[in-house]
């Protein structure tokens, strides 16, 4: 882990694996729309089952997107091996609580809470970290 490409090579490994929520989500969508009247997505016809997994899908790519970028830099400033540890335990916690969310928010919309406040803390500490290294570079 002491160059930049092998622990950019790392990130990227963990994050063929962080993209698995997403996904499954996509695969959920298909299903319903495969075996219902909302094939037509233009229709309006989706089920609230259905318009679950549209949002949670939606909402585990703008999560995403944050994480996958938190991760990138991070590996940039995370120059031990010791400190790479990070990111395959942070890809963990990441898809474990985008799971939960998605549970959550199947059995009641308030039940959401646990698994969005846990996907939070998989990245945005890190990402206060990384933005203060970078910052610090540039000035």
């Amino acid at each position: 882990m002491e160059t930049l490409p092998a622990r950019w090579a790392l990130t990227l490994k963990c994050m063929a694996l962080a993209v698995l929520p997403f996904l499954l989500g996509i695969q959920a969508i298909a299903n319903h729309r495969a075996f219902s009247a909302a094939n037509n997505p233009l229709l309006g016809v989706e089920t609230p089952r259905q318009r679950i997994h549209i949002r949670y899908t939606q909402n585990t790519l703008e999560q995403f997107i944050l994480f996958f970028i938190t991760l990138m830099t991070a590996a940039i400033y995370l120059d031990t091996g010791e400190l790479m540890r990070l990111i395959p335990l942070l890809t963990a916690f990441f898809i474990f609580f985008r799971l939960l969310f998605w549970i959550g928010y199947l059995n009641h919309w308030k039940y959401r809470a646990p698994g969005m406040v846990g996907t939070g803390f998989s990245y945005i500490p890190l990402l206060f970290y990384t933005a203060y290294r970078v910052l610090s570079d540039l000035f």
